[in-house]
């Protein structure tokens, strides 16, 4: 009504394109990343190249992890970013191939995914709680409660862990302490394709369709935080190859979920003198399932999910731990993983959220060892 020449749309505006270009012929609508088709003929699109950041942000958490487990919270899920998620775990196992990559969903459909803080919270503890020490937030606005979390986690257990931002520097976030805990961040350089866009809009050069990556200067890692080596050979590496098409991130994910708003199932597991819980043995391959854990002994207890090969239950789990003291070694023989542990004070509760991968046929718990595996 103003007489705009040129109006740009955001991801979250971009479904009024197609009514506004048609009410407004002579006005031109540049789209920013719009998750759904557009068309018109005064409506062109910019897109980034999300797989080459999520590949890079994989190289750079797979660089750093001491434990090698990483995680990935996504705001929504989707198909769409399920591929940033295998993009993310690709980078990773280029860099190291037993690289383990856990998911958490903010949530399951609708928009809310991409403005739930206090759900990504949640979403990051349950990465920190299963080992990984790096997690990518790709949540839009909801990754600022996964960074809080990672700094909740290092404060509480006095270790090292990291969270890589997502379209903007989030090492900004120094005000609030959370700077420290910014590994780095895959930047999308908005501005260099807004002001490109508008010169070629200005001498009548204007496409329908621009794809900003690496080569075009769109994507970016963050290296002025300081907390990653801005001469990383893997990332530089990885940075050119991706620019020159070399390196095509992969778009299927083997990585397993771990956490969903709504979990599929939700199971008590209770410890009391003598007594270890058994895990119900018709949990299904893929379901998150939510574990109360809770110690009714005396003493303070270790509690491990673990999984069993195919083919054994978890029956098969304990008659070998019955058959040896050694712990280790009888899990070794069957080729069953403890998986990762939680220590509950006498009297005490922890809830934690895990699923079981397709390789595993059964779920098995562990409880009562007087130190963790």
């Amino acid at each position: 009504r103003e007489g705009a020449e040129l109006v740009y749309l955001p991801l979250t505006e971009a479904w009024l394109a197609e009514d506004f270009a048609a009410r407004f012929p002579n006005t031109s609508f540049v789209l920013i990343e719009p998750p759904w088709p557009s068309s018109g003929p005064n409506i062109s699109k910019i897109y980034f190249d999300d797989l080459a950041g999520s590949y890079l942000a994989g190289v750079a958490a797979a660089s750093t992890s001491s434990t090698g487990i990483i995680g990935f919270v996504g705001g929504l899920e989707s198909w769409l970013m399920m591929g940033w998620a295998a993009a993310y775990e690709d980078g990773a196992r280029s860099v190291e191939p037993a690289t383990e990559v856990r998911i958490a969903w903010v949530r399951e459909d609708g928009s809310e995914g991409w403005n739930d803080p206090v759900q990504a919270y949640a979403a990051a503890t349950s990465l920190l709680d299963v080992g990984a020490d790096v997690v990518f937030t790709a949540a839009g606005a909801s990754g600022s409660g996964a960074i809080e979390a990672t700094k909740a986690f290092a404060n509480e257990h006095g270790v090292d862990v990291w969270a890589i931002g997502v379209d903007a520097d989030e090492g900004y976030l120094a005000d609030s302490g959370l700077a420290p805990y910014v590994l780095t961040s895959v930047i999308k350089r908005f501005d260099i394709a807004v002001e490109e866009s508008m010169a070629a809009w200005l001498d009548g050069t204007l496409l329908r369709e621009t794809t900003y990556g690496i080569l075009e200067g769109g994507i970016e890692i963050s290296t002025v935080n300081g907390a990653i080596d801005p001469s990383l050979p893997a990332l530089d590496l990885a940075m050119e190859g991706l620019a020159a098409g070399d390196i095509v991130p992969a778009t299927l994910s083997n990585a397993t979920t771990v956490w969903r708003t709504e979990p599929d199932r939700e199971v008590d597991l209770v410890a009391t003198d003598g007594a270890c819980p058994v895990a119900p043995s018709e949990i299904r391959h893929g379901e998150v399932v939510s574990y109360t854990l809770a110690n009714r002994s005396a003493e303070p207890v270790w509690f491990g999910v673990g999984g069993a090969p195919a083919g054994l239950t978890s029956d098969d789990v304990r008659q070998a731990l019955d058959d040896t003291s050694d712990l280790l070694a009888a899990l070794d023989v069957i080729g069953a993983d403890p998986g990762p542990q939680w220590l509950v004070a006498p009297g005490g509760t922890h809830e934690i959220r895990a699923s079981v991968a397709e390789s595993f046929g059964a779920v098995f718990v562990l409880c009562g060892l007087n130190e963790q595996v």
